[in-house]
């Protein structure tokens, strides 16, 4: 396995862990209504498409 494609599945489980931590936030924020919550759910899950084109503009 060369570097490329260490960096290249590293960024994709960072992508999944990503979005993992978005939908815990918006769990967590539905459960709790602590609108700080929601703030960090929602750039969470706005920097997903940002990463995935970053991710496809490579290959």
């Amino acid at each position: 396995m060369n570097q490329k494609n260490i960096g290249q599945r590293s960024l994709v489980i960072g992508c999944i862990w990503l979005f993992a931590m978005g939908v815990a936030a918006l769990t967590a924020y539905f459960s709790t209504r602590l609108e700080a919550l929601f703030v960090d759910a929602y750039f969470t899950l706005i920097t997903l498409p940002l990463v995935f084109y970053l991710l496809s503009s490579q290959k």
